[in-house]
């Protein structure tokens, strides 16, 4: 068995590499690719993520700028009816900080 030190690294025994240089190759290139492969399908996965929350998000702000405001009215009052503690609490605060604006 031969050994050498290279230059920048720890000792490298040479009989090592070329009992088996393609496997070396192959499981090197391996271990740099599978990471990258994951990290490519994760960032598909996140921009069409992306992409369906855009457009969510655009199909909303259409949705209110073509309301009415009759519509909008009828959509908090059911709202109140299904859920009518928090109403309460984001009223009562909302209330009190109007009451502090307009008190002077």
């Amino acid at each position: 068995m031969s050994k050498n030190r290279s230059q920048n690294g720890p000792e490298v025994d040479k009989s090592e590499c070329e009992e088996h240089p393609v496997e070396g190759v192959a499981s090197a290139t391996e271990q740099i690719l599978g990471p990258v492969a994951r990290a490519e399908a994760e960032l598909k996965r996140a921009k069409e993520a992306y992409d369906r929350v855009c457009d969510e998000a655009a199909q909303r702000l259409r949705d209110v700028r073509e309301a009415k405001v009759g519509d909008l009215c009828d959509g908090v009052l059911e709202q109140v009816k299904r859920h009518p503690g928090p109403s309460l609490i984001i009223a009562t605060v909302l209330g009190f900080f109007l009451g502090r604006l307009f008190r002077r």
